[in-house]
């Protein structure tokens, strides 16, 4: 036998094989009849100091005390939007309470687990055009360090050293740095933020800050903070957040265990009690145009990562959950072959996006283009078909519930409910979410995929390199370079 033919004797013998249906009943199962019905519903107390709410939660910590402060974003300018990340990454990196920034990092890790801080926008329940909108800073310390870590959250925020000019470049700079190495490695995530980028206010924020756009804003700005008069902007552009931010409504989020939680109370009380609470008189807004686009985003990269996006619903629409398992169930039955085994692709699937209201597939390092494409169009076609059925819906749901039913530490289920209590997932949403993901057919699998995958609205999205991209626009992409 020659070397040709017996190459393609192993291929026709590796398609043989991938076509094969493993039989399931050699391993022990679980069954949606292990699925608990009911979940946990926290409440944590809330107090007031002053006029600022603090909830309070008590729980076993192992003598450590977290504390959080939670602002409403106020209105920000374009510019000052764009900067948010950078300013939640310098916050804590610079000097504060009349230290430098060297003395500052050498205290917060005498006296502290580190702090940080975040903006987080989401989008509102019943109301995609719209979004909750904080800053938050976080910290933990052990339970005798409680009033320095009240003190240092307090002074990171109202008296952070953005004078320091020579340490905001350098940050930039490792941010800058960080991000060129990144992008390949979360190619697939980069490439589907960006395919959802119109579907509502918070994916635009995503994409913006996070995503592409916000990698070119990052890497435009440290070319020009080479500029004495561009770092100083910079700098008193960062100052500008800050005191907007000071201004805003605030509460706080206090977790220790019983002995730590009421003198966390006391050091928290001792910094805030006397803080005035005033409503916003300007709040944080944005906008998303609801446009499909077409692009493809060029870096230096030997493979793909393309990404299709649908718009879809809410988390708390009845299809929502069902969205949900379509994701696991075509990933399972269908993308996991077409993409991996058969098109030599890294990893591929699909999965629901209920800040985006949006079901997206994906391909992770992938050698092809368009055939990719063509794979997730087939993954419909798979599913009208006799090969999907009920069991593998049900194991879809297992996983689903699965990823839902992640345990974590006390006081991150603690976290966990207050911020689902901040953005409206009352124990009532999730509830139905989680009966609406038990109770889903493949009849409904169905139903919602005729629905909601349609190609006159769809969004497509690859990361390759530039040669690709030229053959790309022959078939409506447009160009970008990252």
């Amino acid at each position: 036998m020659s070397q040709k033919q017996a190459i393609v004797e192993q291929a026709l013998a590796l398609q043989s094989r991938q076509a094969q249906v493993d039989d399931p009943d050699i391993l022990p199962e679980v069954t949606k009849d292990d699925i608990p019905v009911d979940i946990a519903n926290l409440t944590l107390p809330v107090m007031a100091l002053g006029q600022m709410p603090v909830s309070t939660y008590q729980c076993g910590t192992n003598g450590l005390v977290y504390e959080q402060l939670i602002l409403e974003l106020p209105a920000l300018t374009p510019r000052e939007q764009m900067l948010m990340p950078l300013f939640n990454s310098c916050l804590t990196e610079v000097g504060s309470g009349g230290r430098d920034y060297l003395e500052t990092q050498s205290y917060q890790a005498s006296v502290t687990g580190g702090l940080s801080a975040r903006s987080a926008i989401h989008s509102k329940l019943n109301a995609p055009d719209d979004c909750h909108s904080h800053f938050i800073v976080s910290g933990k310390a052990l339970n005798r360090n409680h009033q320095p870590l009240a003190s240092l959250i307090k002074e990171t925020l109202f008296d952070a050293r953005f004078d320091e000019h020579a340490r905001l470049k350098d940050l930039v700079g490792q941010i800058r740095s960080s991000i060129d190495h990144g992008i390949t490695g979360n190619g697939h995530g980069l490439a589907m933020m960006a395919a959802v980028q119109n579907f509502t206010p918070t994916a635009q924020w995503q994409f913006q800050r996070s995503g592409f756009a916000g990698i070119q804003a990052i890497k435009e700005l440290d070319k020009t903070l080479k500029k004495k008069a561009h770092l100083e902007q910079f700098a008193e552009d960062l100052s500008t957040i800050a005191q907007k931010l000071c201004q805003a409504p605030k509460q706080a989020l206090l977790i220790s265990d019983e002995a730590g939680l009421p003198q966390a109370m006391a050091g928290l009380k001792s910094e805030w009690s006397a803080m005035s609470n005033v409503a916003a008189t300007s709040l944080f807004s944005l906008h998303a145009d609801k446009t499909p686009i077409h692009q493809a985003w060029v870096t230096s990269t030997q493979v793909n990562f393309c990404a299709l996006a649908y718009p879809a619903v809410m988390a708390d629409h009845a299809d929502a959950p069902k969205l949900a398992v379509l994701g696991a169930c075509l990933r399972n039955g269908f993308l996991h072959s077409a993409i991996r085994e058969k098109g030599g692709a890294y990893g591929g699937g699909a999965s629901y996006n209920s800040e985006a209201s949006a079901f997206v597939f994906y391909s992770y390092r992938d050698p092809r283009l368009l055939e990719t494409y063509d794979d997730f169009n087939l993954a419909q076609a798979w599913l009208m078909s006799n090969e999907a059925t009920q069991a593998k819906v049900d194991e879809a749901i297992l996983n689903v519930i699965s990823a839902m039913d992640k345990p974590g530490s006390p006081a991150g289920e603690a976290k966990k409910a207050f911020y689902q209590t901040l953005y409206g997932r009352t124990h009532a949403v999730r509830m139905a979410y989680r009966q609406g993901v038990i109770s889903t057919t493949v009849d409904e699998l169905r139903t919602v995929a005729e629905r909601y995958l349609s190609a006159n609205n769809a969004s497509r999205v690859v990361l390759t390199n530039k040669g690709n991209a030229q053959k790309l626009v022959d078939f409506g992409f447009e160009t970008q370079i990252l």
